[in-house]
């Protein structure tokens, strides 16, 4: 390519413009790392980045490795992401959904206290390559033999009765909590 600047010459920790460096990272996102502190530190170009290839998350300054918009979009490129973003949002629900929503072996990599969590395992088994071992002995015994189908709707069936039970309890400490407030 003719018009292609040959960045490796050129001094990429004097670029200050952040669409000189989004086409010197086109060229060779490896540029990245040369780029001077300040030019690092915007947003879009951490963005920017981590579209182009989700593993450079670990490149990018620390505060960025903080903000979900940035991690979900991480870890629903590459699963392996999620061991750079931040222990904030390594616990965060809805990005630990779109890291299972990418690739079930998420589950690996997440907190236990979300091993018997029915929405991440449907999710997992509706991306069509659940891995089994993964899920919690709670997990296996409601979803238990038969087609991919069959156990999905048993987890919806189970995350319906959930829903539902939550539903009745918070209406009854409602009205436990009415009748205390007139005594």
């Amino acid at each position: 390519m003719k018009n292609k600047k040959n960045w490796d010459q050129y001094n990429t920790r004097q670029i200050t413009d952040i669409e000189k460096a989004k086409l010197a990272i086109k060229q060779d996102i490896t540029l990245y790392i040369q780029l001077s502190d300040e030019i690092k530190n915007s947003r879009e170009l951490a963005l920017f980045l981590v579209e182009k290839d989700a593993l450079f998350i670990r490149f990018i300054p620390e505060h960025f490795k903080d903000d979900k918009e940035i991690a979900i979009l991480a870890v629903s490129k590459n699963i392996f992401s999620f061991l750079d973003i931040s222990d904030r949002l390594k616990d965060d629900f809805t990005v630990i959904k779109a890291a299972v929503k990418n690739d079930t072996r998420a589950l690996k990599k997440i907190d236990n206290k979300y091993a018997n969590n029915k929405e991440l395992a449907l999710i997992s088994l509706s991306a069509n390559s659940p891995h089994m071992t993964l899920y919690s002995s709670e997990i296996l015994d409601i979803i238990g033999d038969g087609t991919l189908e069959d156990k999905a709707q048993r987890l919806i069936k189970a995350i319906s009765s959930d829903s539902l039970a939550k539903s009745l309890s918070a209406s009854l400490d409602e009205k436990i909590n009415i009748k205390k407030t007139k005594i």
